[in-house]
């Protein structure tokens, strides 16, 4: 059963007026601002893009990253490629689709 930070979380995510950063925190306490790519729910699962607003270490300026919502509202980093690759592919397809709209 998703809770009410789940409802939250999705609701800020497909809100297209939404424009504030997603503050998150690392597992180290740390917080991280996040400016929103792309969201999507497959079947039961909710996914998006997010990228840092700060160089992270590690990770390549304007880099962003797949992440999962469980069913707590809680943003969890996707670690299998296959998966985030998946989420990319349909972030791009999307953005194709909205070109042809246009």
């Amino acid at each position: 059963m998703k809770n009410r930070n789940y409802e939250i979380a999705k609701k800020t995510l497909f809100d297209a007026d939404e424009r504030r950063p997603l503050t998150l925190h690392d597992g180290r306490g740390t917080k991280l601002d996040f400016e929103q790519v792309f969201a999507m729910e497959r079947g039961e699962e909710l996914y998006c893009i997010l990228r840092p607003l700060a160089i992270v270490e590690g990770l390549r300026p304007h880099a962003a990253l797949v992440f999962s919502v469980d069913s707590e509202g809680v943003f969890r980093a996707v670690k299998e490629k296959q998966l985030s690759d998946e989420i990319f592919a349909e972030y791009y397809t999307a953005l194709q689709e909205a070109e042809k709209k246009e």
